[in-house]
């Protein structure tokens, strides 16, 4: 009986032993598992980090073309109406007779007067340009184009 009790002692002894050992290995195994998860914790916040660097990014320069977008859009629309007046059939030029027979006039001091055939279509009054269609209408700033002898200011009988 002494030597089953030895035995089993033995055997104690060997399998405190050896699941000590597994303890040791099961701690080393569990340091090398949390050093990695460490690791990957770190290289995990520095990849979310330039992630998110790079979608601020990328928002900034969706934001730049959504405006430059909209600028081209506003651009095409102009562009759009300008060909659409272009493609207009211009009037044709009035010639001289036609011009002297329809132009308007305005009475100043009693006598009757009209812009030239060649006069330009604007002028500028005092820096601002003002249509000689407009400036027919002005008794004030047809008197101070005749006391100032404009040329393209004629006396009409």
């Amino acid at each position: 009986m002494a030597k089953k009790e030895e035995n089993k002692e033995a055997n104690s002894d060997v399998s405190i032993e050896a699941l000590q050992g597994k303890i040791t290995a099961l701690e080393s195994t569990n340091k090398q598992l949390t050093s990695e998860n460490t690791k990957l914790k770190t290289d995990s916040l520095a990849k979310i980090n330039e992630l998110t660097v790079q979608n601020e990014a990328l928002e900034l320069e969706k934001e730049t073309l959504e405006a430059l977008n909209s600028d081209l859009t506003s651009e095409k629309s102009k562009l759009n109406e300008e060909l659409v007046s272009l493609k207009k059939p211009a009037k044709p030029a009035l010639t001289k007779e036609e011009y002297l027979k329809t132009r308007s006039t305005i009475i100043v001091n009693e006598q009757r007067y009209a812009f030239s055939f060649d006069a330009p279509k604007t002028l500028s009054i005092k820096g601002v340009p003002k249509k000689t269609s407009e400036l027919i209408k002005d008794k004030k700033a047809m008197e101070e184009l005749i006391v100032g002898r404009a040329p393209f200011v004629e006396s009409v009988k």
